[in-house]
């Protein structure tokens, strides 16, 4: 089963989830992260942008896992800081999310932009 069939699965028993995309990423350990730490890498359409009020990212937990990290970020909180934050063929925003405990900040764009604090960790 694919990671993104895991996450969606794991999500929709775990969250009620409105309006907006869902993205989902691997967990990438330092040996596969062109940086050399552990991350997770996103690809958000610039479109959803202007289509969704909020993201649903879902994240691995930990290499080989079945659990995940959920994030619902504001799209206006990107448009916000879209300056910092990796363009890539003028399609879509390339995020390189930190996975050190509580960190989620983007490592590719030059704004180090965080999002720890979209974080949801309770079950609604």
């Amino acid at each position: 089963m694919s990671i993104r069939a895991l996450a969606l699965d794991w999500l929709s028993t775990r969250h009620r989830v409105g309006k907006g995309r869902i993205l989902t990423s691997k967990y990438y350990d330092a040996a596969e992260s062109w940086t050399g730490k552990d991350a997770w890498a996103v690809q958000i359409p610039l479109a959803a942008l202007e289509q969704d009020p909020f993201l649903h990212v879902v994240v691995q937990s930990a290499p080989g896992s079945t659990e995940f990290r959920y994030l619902r970020i504001p799209t206006a909180y990107l448009r916000q800081y879209m300056n910092g934050l990796a363009i890539m063929k003028e399609r879509q925003i390339s995020l390189f999310l930190d996975a050190g405990p509580q960190t989620f900040f983007d490592r590719r764009g030059s704004g180090a932009v965080p999002f720890a604090q979209f974080e949801i960790t309770n079950s609604e």
